[in-house]
């Protein structure tokens, strides 16, 4: 992506009209969590230029399939060879998916957004592009 997604008028240019899905809330744990569609030049311009001072009112652009929905953006990223290398999905995952391509997901939001601890049924690599991301991992035989 070069120095292209630090330009959040760089990103609307590209998607700015697009319909997508966003969580509102704490985390989706949270009682006051919920969903709604939005264009991303909204989400942009409400939740990334000037977030809600409100916890309760963050905005979330959370595990969405953005590059299949905008081909220019999908351009900006080149996926690693070695994630062609094996099999996407963790031994345990029961989802069986034909694709022969990563699925490539975007998350998008303001400092301070929070995900639950959980456990993902795919293998992952993570990109962080702009600002930092603190990860806690555990090993398998940590966990219920």
């Amino acid at each position: 992506s070069d120095k292209r997604w630090t330009n959040l008028g760089y990103l609307k240019s590209k998607a700015g009209p697009r319909t997508v899905p966003i969580e509102v809330g704490v985390n989706y744990l949270h009682p006051g969590w919920g969903q709604k569609l939005i264009t991303f030049e909204e989400f942009i311009d409400s939740y990334l230029l000037e977030p809600p001072k409100d916890e309760n009112n963050i905005g979330y652009l959370a595990q969405t399939r953005l590059f299949d929905q905008i081909p220019d953006l999908r351009k900006d990223i080149r996926i690693p060879e070695y994630c062609y290398l094996t099999d996407r999905r963790s031994e345990e995952s029961e989802i069986q998916d034909e694709e022969d391509e990563p699925i490539v997901n975007a998350w998008l939001g303001p400092a301070g957004t929070v995900t639950p601890c959980h456990h993902d049924r795919y293998h992952n690599l993570l990109a962080q592009v702009v600002g930092r991301k603190y990860v806690r991992l555990y090993c398998p035989e940590d966990s219920d």
